[in-house]
């Protein structure tokens, strides 16, 4: 499924911003529909040839956006619907909120084009990696899943720089509530903020976040104490303190080489010290190490191995 071939559900009561969105959204190649109200979108959303993206408001007329998403996570699981909540709102509470009631990824406005189709870009990736439905569970699916010690691991996704379940999260949480299931922490990793891929962790620019860092020679005169940069003192024959014009300088006995302050050579930054900064291998945005979001890595022990088998998937 290509941008050409997705269908993007509006979901927005602000004129406005819909009309921007739907601008933006004809002319990345999507086919746009439109709601403005929640009770709409839910319709919308939950009918039998439906849209596999949606771009959701928050504070929508009849039925906010987080009804909207608790609605349709009742039926359709994260890799089968991609929600996008979009909100004025921008406290960690609200994002936390978002994502507990079955938002894929969230976003305030105002926003930026290029980083809205960043993230409609891999919500078609997540639906595309989507290999098979809560419904279509095969006995030999199970069995792949659960290790010989009975527990269901999470697996890194390659494509979606993730991790995530062999299975269904609808089907993996009825089995939990009946007891089938018992969920277990086996990990925290960190994770991007912004679209929870992983990214890498380097020391580099606190201003833009390159890693591409260098660092200037010095040079230390001890006879007048001058410390500048070694191109400052060094010409075509010798080496002359550009303070003192003393020529002739021996490296050891008149002069020492120190190490200058960090370089970007992206931004031209320069410190004193580098910066612990991360860079998301999914959507390239490049953050302080510390705003990095600690996630859980969780799996399942199954506790009644005969029994799985024979629950259905929720619809």
């Amino acid at each position: 499924m290509t941008s050409e071939h997705a269908q993007v559900l509006i979901a927005e009561d602000d004129p406005v911003y819909r009309r921007f969105l739907e601008s933006s959204l004809n002319k990345w190649g999507y086919s746009v529909h439109n709601s403005a109200d929640g009770e709409e979108t839910c319709r919308l959303l939950l009918a039998d040839e439906h849209p596999k993206l949606a771009i959701v408001d928050w504070n929508m007329p009849k039925l906010d956006g987080i009804g909207v998403c608790q609605a349709v996570r009742e039926r359709f699981s994260m890799s089968d619907v991609f929600i996008l909540m979009l909100t004025a709102r921008t406290e960690p509470e609200d994002l936390a909120a978002a994502l507990d009631a079955g938002a894929n990824d969230y976003m305030t406005k105002p926003f930026d084009g290029i980083e809205l189709q960043a993230r409609l870009t891999m919500g078609m990736r997540l639906i595309q990696a989507s290999g098979h439905s809560p419904t279509s569970i095969e006995t030999n699916d199970l069995a792949d899943s659960i290790s010989k010690d009975g527990y269901i691991t999470p697996v890194f996704d390659p494509q979606q720089l993730q991790f995530r379940q062999g299975l269904p999260a609808p089907l993996l949480r009825a089995w939990e509530s009946d007891g089938s299931l018992s969920k277990v922490l086996l990990d925290r990793v960190q994770v991007c903020p912004q679209c929870r891929c992983l990214p890498s962790f380097r020391f580099g620019c606190s201003a833009c976040g390159s890693g591409c860092i260098t660092n200037d020679r010095m040079i230390h005169h001890f006879a007048c104490g001058h410390v500048g940069a070694a191109k400052d003192f060094e010409t075509d024959e010798e080496i002359v303190c550009p303070k003192c014009r003393v020529r002739r300088l021996v490296v050891g006995a008149d002069f020492e080489h120190l190490t200058g302050p960090y370089r970007c050579l992206d931004c031209d930054w320069s410190a004193a010290e580098l910066e612990h900064v991360a860079h998301c291998l999914g959507c390239g945005f490049r953050f302080p190490a510390n705003q990095a979001v600690l996630e859980d890595l969780v799996g399942y022990h199954a506790r009644q191995l005969d029994s799985l088998g024979a629950i259905p998937a929720p619809c």
